[in-house]
């Protein structure tokens, strides 16, 4: 599968037309975007700066489609703090908003008056890790975002039905974890056979020993512990 099928498939975007996109993902009018200096590599895309009530803030469209690429604000200063809760809300809104469709916050942080957060895309109810997007919150609304590894992996998945239930994958977790909860994840792997090339689907499970926390994924089809990770106390892996 071309993994970059969803950005091949669309039509070439004018700058113009991008401009107004950046406009659209700034959340500002177009007068208040200026053309900056544009990106080639993998995604080529054009560069623009817009004026925003939070300060200036750099958009890179891609020529292919007039999707978002990244954001970033230009400045260090930030709006003041808002609950988590809220700003992961407002960014999974935003991110429908502008076309990601259903995405799912994992790995949260906060630093000084910002959080930061990847957001992971959703099929069928099946959380998607190769398709990560990083976002910055500020103040409630999104100031930054990193699109780079969503458009590179994120494509419309035949996704197999697990063959161990619920209760069997959990039956191979170690008994001295609490379980916290429980999902349906796809994750990358250095596998290449099977109908998932270089993915896994798994059964995640967030679980607790003491005071740390672990995120334990059981391959959904031999119920073999795949990955574990430790989550810190800020939500880092």
């Amino acid at each position: 599968t071309d993994r970059r099928s969803a950005l091949l498939n669309t039509s070439r975007f004018s700058r113009q037309q991008a401009r107004e996109a950046a406009a659209k993902y700034a959340g500002v009018t177009v007068e208040h975007v200026t053309e900056a200096a544009d990106s080639g590599g993998r995604f080529e895309a054009f560069g623009f700066t817009a004026d925003t009530p939070d300060g200036h803030i750099a958009v890179q469209v891609t020529g292919q489609g007039g999707f978002l690429l990244w954001m970033m604000p230009e400045n260090a200063e930030f709006a003041q703090r808002r609950g988590e809760e809220e700003c992961l809300q407002n960014a999974k809104v935003y991110l429908a908003d502008v076309g990601f469709g259903e995405m799912e916050p994992c790995f949260v942080q906060q630093y000084d008056g910002m959080v930061v957060a990847n957001f992971a895309a959703v099929q069928d109810g099946v959380t998607l890790y190769p398709d990560l997007i990083k976002v910055q919150v500020s103040g409630g609304r999104v100031v930054g975002l990193e699109a780079g590894n969503y458009w590179r992996s994120h494509v419309p998945r035949t996704l197999p039905e697990p063959t161990l239930t619920y209760q069997q994958a959990l039956d191979s977790v170690n008994s001295r974890l609490t379980i916290i909860s429980a999902r349906m994840a796809l994750i990358p792997t250095e596998r290449t056979d099977g109908p998932l090339k270089g993915e896994q689907l798994c059964y995640e499970f967030t679980c607790s020993l003491g005071q740390s926390r672990y995120l334990v994924y059981i391959d959904a089809n031999t119920g073999v512990e795949a990955s574990i990770l430790k989550l810190f106390t800020n939500g880092a892996v």
